[in-house]
């Protein structure tokens, strides 16, 4: 399949992100960028997509962005110098279909849970819906690896696979807190977890973006499929 990218986009004083690359159910890989200002990271994120192919010469169809805060804002108007919007709303860049989120927006559009309710109705925000949804994933993962037993069989393509040499990002998915805020779900936000001592997870934020990204509509593929 394709190609999905997510970019956590830095929020201290020096202009950096962090890149997050999948395909499929696999994580592949994070990169690191820096430079001179986020419309940089960005421009240069968006490059690293371009450049990304996977085993099967596939490329990075979709980046999904973190759209929050200053930083966020920064990148939005960039994309707005650049962007091509599609019939169907979607954004496209170069070919990349191009997903702003803002992780505590308690407004969000994401499928019915596996029971029916909606996921605005079981989770504070985006973010916390976004954090468990890789929580899922791995428990799906460690029951068809551990479950004995186990009637059920996860589907590959709602399970997890991680690089086994990066331990931060190990650290950094099982860093965060939850608790119950109002009956809902909420996943600890990154200023909580600075005020208890914690950098920010980046690497896995990363990580979280690159599951949110979606394959853009055939029509819109269909168009760049030979770039």
């Amino acid at each position: 399949g394709p190609g999905l990218a997510g970019l956590d986009l830095g929020q201290g004083t020096a202009a950096n992100g962090t890149l997050g690359l999948r395909q499929g159910y696999v994580y592949l890989k994070t990169e690191r960028i820096l430079a001179p200002t986020i419309e940089d990271v960005f421009n240069k994120a968006k490059q690293m997509c371009l450049q990304t192919r996977g085993p099967e010469d596939e490329s990075v169809d979709a980046l999904c962005y973190d759209a929050s805060g200053p930083t966020g804002k920064a990148a939005s108007e960039e994309v707005n110098k650049h962007r091509h919007k599609q019939q169907d709303g979607s954004t496209e860049i170069d070919g990349i279909n191009i997903m702003p989120v803002v992780g505590q927006t308690q407004k969000f559009v994401a499928p019915p849970l596996a029971d029916g309710r909606r996921a605005t109705d079981v989770f504070v925000n985006y973010r916390s819906y976004a954090w468990w949804e890789i929580r899922e994933r791995a428990r799906k993962t460690w029951e068809n690896v551990y479950g004995e037993g186990t009637a059920e069989r996860w589907p590959d393509s709602e399970c997890l696979s991680l690089p086994v040499d990066d331990p931060v990002l190990y650290r950094e998915l099982s860093t965060p807190l939850f608790f119950y805020n109002g009956g809902k779900i909420q996943i600890e936000s990154k200023v909580d977890m600075k005020k208890r001592g914690v950098k920010s997870p980046d690497r896995a934020d990363a990580l979280v973006l690159a599951f949110l990204a979606k394959p853009p509509p055939p029509s819109f593929a269909s168009r760049f499929s030979k770039r």
